[in-house]
């Protein structure tokens, strides 16, 4: 799916991760001891030209997925469940679909 769709931060619409580099592509750092929680970080997710993707869902992966959250609104991410996935539905070129993503050690 990574060849339809591009992960890019809200601040400066910088891509998250290049195609095929999906090595820590979003990393916060936070203090473990004092279970710190992150600050939101928007992104958002485009189509490349001449693709719309149906049904999209974000998943956490990885050794610490269960230290993410991801809501599609700041309101909804407290209410979200660590390591849950969440589906933004259809994705466009040129219509940004943004959502929230934090990261905690609770």
């Amino acid at each position: 799916m990574a060849d339809y769709i591009g992960l890019y931060f809200a601040s400066d619409e910088t891509e998250v991760s290049a195609q095929g580099v999906y090595t820590n592509a979003l990393s916060i750092e936070v203090r473990a001891d004092l279970n710190e929680e992150s600050d939101p970080v928007e992104l958002f997710a485009e189509a490349v030209e001449g693709f719309l993707v149906y049904d999209t869902e974000i998943f956490l992966n990885g050794d610490n997925a269960d230290k993410w959250r991801i809501a599609e609104t700041a309101e909804g991410l407290e209410a979200a469940e660590w390591g849950a996935s969440l589906n933004i539905g259809l994705v466009e070129n040129g219509i940004l679909n943004g959502y929230f993503i934090c990261r905690g050690f609770g």
